[in-house]
C-alpha cells in the first residue's frame, strides 16, 4: 500500500503543476502554485500544503487486489487581502481533481472527487486558508 500512497501523492502533484492564481499585487493570474508537503521557511505565499493523508482498507478480492479509501486533507495558505485569492485556487484545484482520472505509477486509480471545500480568515486578520478534502479510492492491483 505505501506504494500506491507515494504513487497517489506523486499523481496529484502532477496534476496540480502549473497552477496560477491572482498575484497579491495586481489579482492578475500570476502565481504560480505547487503542492507540498512541508513548505520551505521561505516558502513564496501562496502555498498549497499536504496536512494530511488518511488511508482505510475497503476490499479484499479473489485475486490478492485490495481497494484503499484515502481521504486528503490540501490546505491553501494567502496573504492576499480578502478571499479571492484562496478561492480562484480551490477553483482551480476542483476543476482539476474532481472526477480525475489519475494515473499512478503504482496500483490504479478507481475515483477521485472533492468531497469538501472551506474558506477562512485567520485570526491575524491577513492570513486567509482554504481547505479541500479528497476521498480517493485507490487498488493496490488493476482490476
Amino acid at each position: 500500500m505505501s506504494d500506491t500512497k507515494l504513487a497517489l501523492l506523486k499523481a496529484l502533484s502532477l496534476t496540480l503543476a502549473g497552477m496560477s492564481a491572482p498575484s497579491a499585487d495586481t489579482g492578475a493570474a500570476a502565481v504560480l502554485i505547487s503542492l507540498v508537503d512541508h513548505p520551505a521557511d521561505n516558502a513564496l505565499w501562496p502555498v498549497v500544503v499536504l496536512e494530511s493523508h488518511e488511508v482505510t482498507p475497503r476490499d479484499a478480492f479473489e485475486d490478492g487486489a485490495t481497494e484503499n479509501e484515502h481521504t486528503l486533507e490540501l490546505e491553501v495558505w494567502s496573504r492576499y487581502r480578502g478571499s479571492r485569492q484562496v478561492l480562484a485556487i480551490l477553483g482551480v484545484m476542483y476543476d482539476r481533481l474532481h472526477n480525475a482520472a489519475l494515473v499512478l505509477e503504482s496500483g490504479q486509480s478507481l475515483s477521485c472527487r472533492v468531497s469538501r471545500q472551506l474558506t477562512t480568515r485567520e485570526p491575524d486578520g491577513t492570513t486567509y486558508q482554504g481547505s479541500m478534502t479528497l476521498t480517493i479510492i485507490t487498488a493496490d492491483e488493476e482490476i
